[in-house]
């Protein structure tokens, strides 16, 4: 026989560290409240625990107004027996009650999709009804599985308190027990969709490769539950800070023209010299007067000496350094051309006087108030471009700032101090506007069309109509063949309805199920809940079809709600590209528009759609669509003009389409699915 229980403890402790590793993740990209986990905001961390004294375990996680306890395990199924591994969880949970009862403390049992249903739906539904205050509203429990969960878990609260306690548990008490679960269903094993989440934090804040750093923060998770150790937020980032380049808000994610502080008792002026042709001046000349005056005027492109006499500035910097680099390394044409120098007559340090170190103070000031997402103060794009100018705006008729700006967008009065350095940004060239911080404050809770990555040809299905704005108060329910329930979704969201438009909706979803039936085909859902359909597709899709029996129409909660909702937006976060000239999508060959569910991978896909079809791309930059009514309004657009729109295509070198989704109306299909 084979190590089966040595293999499951194997994963399970992997599961347990890489839940650890998530949440160290999040707390040095700087994510606040973690997807799945709601009661922790990782950027408030000031501890974590591993394998603790606590009667809750696994880890447990601190920050000023919170305490979180959590108890991984990675596939789970409801029992009540007193020798199950549920009951042992339960056990835990109880023991922690009566040991250190805490009020606001979150008991979070944490699985992988692997758990059952009955965990991962019911007991989730019910421990959110019991915080609600719904558990005692008429027809809650709702269905034949609840009733079951929800008798096995309060049994076992009871049996363990009153072994732990030697006296019966009182109503408050079980009602308080089960308030304080929380069940987290976390994606979070190789290729999971939370994983991929913590790739794509790791890929923007570090110049490591990110597999590398995940695995290290896996490992350091490890070794914490081995010793049974802590670690602090600032041990946590002398440990791994180093590797995030903006773990800190702090100027030294900058990098200064010469090194050191940043420069500002100095100008140093690249101009058209002002008495002959073909020649250029490099001048540098003192900024402030010895009251702290700014001695020289900006304005129109030019330096105002007086009103009759000024010079055509072609750059400007802060340092002699940053001038000299320019002219080797960028400036262009200058071959045939002479250059004066005219340096300050002067030992002194015009950068070391007081006004000037505290205008030096106040451009860093600015710069921290920036954080991690930074955008051009001329396009206002963001700026995610290796060697990006850090300037400061210092001219007559434009109010006083300091930040960053594409390398495109540089204009002549620009007073550049430094520049952004980043290996990632420098990897992903063609990503430079691209909107990082958008995106991961995004992709976390959507994309919920593509929770099932495929590699051939889908569709889907877009509703032109879809409303959003409609929150009535009824929900349809659908009991399946084994006890348990489903719900009616449109974009993986609980669908609500008036109470005579959801038992209108139920009366037709009921003929189908009976027309499906007769047809020997019936509706079901997978048994792990993330694909409707008829048995046979649900077959050849890979999953375990369970029948739909009947619907009805019920109130609708936030319980209900908070199961079975999947995300915060179906289709949204995608990418696409922009011609860089005009600003507009960019179509491939006037046919079809490209969306990308993950824009690192930006060039394989644009290699694949240049050599399959000889598919001509312009300049382009990457862009963001960045929530559903975006996306609803940018289908709707290129439909309209008869464009098609595909996610993630790619073609055969005979030009036709070999994997993606081709997004059509829902309308057009038969038999539907999720929209």
């Amino acid at each position: 026989m084979g190590n089966s229980g040595g293999a499951a403890t194997n994963s399970g402790i992997d599961f347990q560290q890489r839940i650890a590793a998530y949440v160290m993740t999040c707390h040095l990209c700087g994510i606040g409240v973690i997807s799945g986990i709601d009661s922790i905001d990782a950027s408030k961390l000031k501890e974590l625990r591993f394998e603790t004294n606590d009667e809750i375990d696994d880890l447990v996680a601190l920050g000023n107004d919170f305490r979180v306890l959590i108890q991984a395990k990675r596939s789970l199924s409801i029992s009540d027996s007193i020798d199950s591994e549920f009951s042992s969880v339960i056990a835990q949970f109880v023991r922690q009650y009566l040991s250190d009862n805490r009020q606001h403390d979150a008991y979070v049992l944490a699985v992988s999709p692997k758990a059952s249903s009955r965990v991962r739906r019911e007991l989730r539904k019910l421990t959110e009804s019991v915080r609600l205050n719904e558990i005692g509203a008429p027809g809650n429990p709702h269905t034949e599985a609840e009733y079951e969960v929800l008798e096995k878990t309060q049994g076992l609260i009871r049996e363990h308190f009153g072994k732990q306690a030697r006296r019966a548990i009182r109503p408050y008490e079980a009602t308080s027990i089960l308030s304080r679960i929380h069940v987290a269903v976390l994606d979070i094993e190789t290729g999971g969709a939370l994983e991929s989440a913590a790739m794509m934090l790791l890929n923007v804040k570090t110049q490591l490769d990110p597999k590398t750093l995940w695995g290290a923060l896996i490992s350091l998770a490890l070794s914490l539950a081995k010793d049974r150790l802590s670690i602090s937020d600032k041990s946590l980032r002398e440990r791994m800070g180093k590797f995030i380049t903006e773990s800190s808000r702090d100027t030294r994610d900058f990098l200064t023209l010469g090194g050191g502080r940043f420069a500002s008792g100095r100008e140093v002026i690249i101009a058209d010299y002002p008495e002959e042709n073909n020649k250029i001046i490099v001048a540098e000349l003192i900024r402030f007067d010895p009251d702290g005056k700014k001695r020289l005027k900006f304005s129109d492109g030019k330096l105002h000496f007086s009103d009759d006499y000024q010079w055509n500035v072609l750059r400007r910097f802060s340092t002699a350094t940053g001038a000299q680099n320019y002219l080797i390394n960028e400036m262009k044409g200058i071959r045939d051309t002479e250059i004066i120098l005219a340096p300050i007559n002067s030992d002194e340090d015009y950068d070391e006087l007081p006004y000037a170190q505290a205008h030096s103070e106040y451009c860093e000031a600015q710069l921290r108030s920036l954080g991690s997402a930074m955008y051009c103060l001329h396009c206002g794009e963001a700026v995610s471009e290796d060697l990006a100018p850090v300037i400061e705006i210092d001219e007559v008729g434009e109010p006083a700032r300091v930040g960053v700006v594409h390398r495109d967008c540089v204009r002549p009065l620009d007073r550049t101090m430094g520049h952004i350095q980043s290996t990632f940004f420098r990897k992903y060239q063609r990503l430079k506007t691209f909107d990082y911080a958008t995106w991961l404050r995004t992709v976390q809770r959507g994309q919920g069309a593509f929770a099932r990555p495929i590699n051939k040809i889908g569709f889907l299905g877009w509703k032109s109509e879809y409303d959003d704005f409609s929150k009535g108060n009824w929900c349809i329910r659908v009991i399946l063949e084994d006890g348990s329930a489903q719900y009616i979704t449109e974009r993986a969201r609980v669908l609500r309805a008036s109470k005579s438009e959801a038992e209108r909706l139920s009366a037709d979803f009921n003929k189908a199920i009976e027309k499906a039936k007769e047809d020997t085909n019936p509706l079901c859902y997978s048994d792990s809940g993330d694909m409707y359909g008829a048995y046979s597709t649900i077959l050849e899709e890979g999953g375990n079809p369970v029948q739909c029996v009947y619907s009805t129409a019920i109130k609708f909660t936030q319980s209900i709600d908070a199961a079975y909702s999947l995300c915060d937006s179906f289709y949204a976060p995608l990418a696409y590209l922009s011609d860089s000239d005009t600003g507009k999508p960019v179509t491939l060959n006037g046919e079809v528009v490209p969306l990308l569910t993950n824009p690192l991978l930006v060039e394989e896909y644009v290699t694949n759609w240049q050599k399959a079809g000889g598919m001509e791309l312009p300049d382009y930059v990457v862009s963001i669509i960045e929530n559903d009514d975006r996306f609803d309004r940018f289908v709707r657009l290129f439909m309209g003009r008869g464009i098609a729109v595909a996610v993630d295509p790619k073609w055969t070198l005979r030009r036709d389409l070999a994997s993606g989704y081709v997004v059509q109306h829902f309308e057009s299909f038969v038999g539907g699915s999720d929209a």
